[in-house]
């Protein structure tokens, strides 16, 4: 099978994320001409959803693809407005807030109601409460750190991101019986790139990925532990806002919440989700979790 632009066999190729182009290069090249053909099924699908804050019962075809009926969807706004006790309700829908998702529709890749990326763009867990008019949350800065000695920090503000591999520095082994040399997280340098794009005192959430513990991998978990370890005493010295995640639970938006997905599978969406949002950013020596941690803190607000 070749690539449709292109036509360059595709067997031994990664390709990109609709499995049609050999390349993102190519996908992206062409990218108008392949989501125009379904831009009709993104408005109708929206429809549906509008309809249902409104009152209005689902379509039985869209019912039965996406799982859920429109009652279960009022229900399920209904617990995101409870939280927080925010003013929200469907009676102030458009005046206090929207429907919005956290992966925006362009990022599946379909082109009927029978894909299954289709239902994972459409599923409950894709869809969130939007403050109409709240612009503190549009000029919050977001930090997404994937930790260990081989993450990363993205940081993302206002559309922008910028990312950075965490910084290391090799130095001594003291544990017993080992010897050699290890790497370690650089301190300094990472407070020097808190410093540099004005993290420190301002309006910024962080959201970090909670460190690998696994008995089976003994020295990856102690480098893993030393390396949040240095994390925390940063955030924790400078009073900084973050929160802590399990993989699973930020993968789990790749996936809607409702595929479960084995590791690999999940790595490859978030490779994938991090080239769609951000197609300029070299990945080369970033780890693709922290781009994704950034996106979701802000979809989180």
């Amino acid at each position: 099978m070749g690539c449709v632009i292109c036509k360059l066999d595709m067997v031994g190729v990664n390709g990109s994320c609709d499995r049609r182009f050999c390349s993102m290069k190519c996908y992206l090249k062409h990218r108008g001409d392949y989501t125009r053909k379904r831009d009709q099924l993104d408005i109708d699908s929206m429809g549906e959803i509008l309809g249902a804050v409104r009152g209005v019962e689902f379509s039985k075809t869209f019912s039965k693809r996406v799982g859920y009926t429109a009652g279960d969807f009022r229900s399920y706004m209904d617990m995101l407005m409870a939280k927080g006790g925010s003013p929200y309700s469907f009676q102030n829908y458009g005046e206090m807030w929207r429907v919005g998702m956290f992966f925006p529709a362009r990022l599946f890749l379909y082109e009927s109601r029978a894909s299954e990326l289709y239902e994972m763009c459409w599923s409950l867990g894709n869809f969130r409460v939007v403050g109409v008019g709240d612009s503190s949350v549009d000029n919050r800065t977001y930090v997404g750190i994937d930790n260990g000695v081989t993450g990363s920090i993205s940081i993302l503000n206002k559309g922008w991101m910028v990312c950075y591999p965490m910084p290391v520095k090799k130095t001594k082994n003291y544990q017993k019986g080992e010897g050699g040399y290890i790497h370690r997280v650089d301190r300094h340098e990472l407070i020097d790139i808190f410093r540099s794009r004005n993290l420190i005192g301002n309006d910024v959430c962080f959201m970090v990925e909670r460190p690998m513990v696994n008995p089976g991998r003994t020295f990856a978990t102690y480098s893993a532990l030393r390396s949040f370890e240095v994390l925390l005493t940063v955030l924790e010295e400078f009073d900084l806002k973050f929160v802590v995640v399990d993989s699973r639970e930020w993968q789990g938006y790749l996936v809607s919440r409702k595929i479960s997905g084995d590791s690999d599978d999940l790595k490859g969406q978030s490779k994938e989700m991090a080239y769609l949002l951000y197609p300029d950013i070299d990945l080369s020596n970033v780890n693709d979790s922290s781009v994704m941690l950034a996106q979701i803190a802000n979809a989180r607000g």
